[in-house]
């Protein structure tokens, strides 16, 4: 599992696996976008309608946390349980029917408002602030990590094993 130390880190960990994930899903053949089962029963433009989706929650979530100061144990209920999988549901059903191009229009363009926002982010309470702590104990940088890297490079694998892969040209 790939780990970071700085704001710096985790945006260069983040524009590396999702511009990763943005080359393979680009090499394939634009009719592969909507052919499901590669996650469950989800397509390629329900991947990236989902991620880019857990990108907004955790700007909200990180929001909500350093910049209201409510604390992290809301977190709790947002993660308890079956609470993912129904969000996870809940994105799956408001995007499985929009237009492929939308989709991905707006997954691309948010590759960079997630790196931005993560340059804002103050250091201090993501690494060192043991009072501001994510799930089971793990610093906060574990939320980001989360919902960009570690989950961009979760879908990409993914992706790659699907009999129809085309790996992308360097």
């Amino acid at each position: 599992m790939k780990e970071a130390r700085t704001i710096a880190h985790l945006i260069a960990e983040a524009d590396f696996s999702r511009t990763s994930l943005e080359k393979a899903i680009s090499a394939q053949d634009p009719t592969k976008e909507e052919v499901e089962g590669v996650c469950g029963h989800w397509s390629l433009k329900d991947i990236m309608a989902h991620t880019t989706a857990w990108e907004h929650r955790m700007m909200e979530w990180l929001d909500q946390i350093l910049l209201d100061r409510t604390g992290v144990e809301f977190l709790e209920a947002e993660l308890a349980g079956d609470a993912v999988d129904e969000y996870n549901n809940q994105v799956y059903h408001l995007h499985h029917n929009m237009d492929a191009k939308t989709i991905k229009t707006a997954f691309l363009e948010n590759h960079q408002r997630v790196l931005d926002y993560i340059a804002r982010l103050p250091e201090e309470p993501l690494f060192r602030a043991p009072e501001v702590v994510f799930e089971e104990g793990h610093p906060l940088w574990h939320l980001v990590a989360a919902n960009t890297f570690w989950h961009y490079d979760e879908h990409l694998a993914q992706i790659e094993k699907q009999p129809w892969y085309q790996k992308p040209k360097k």
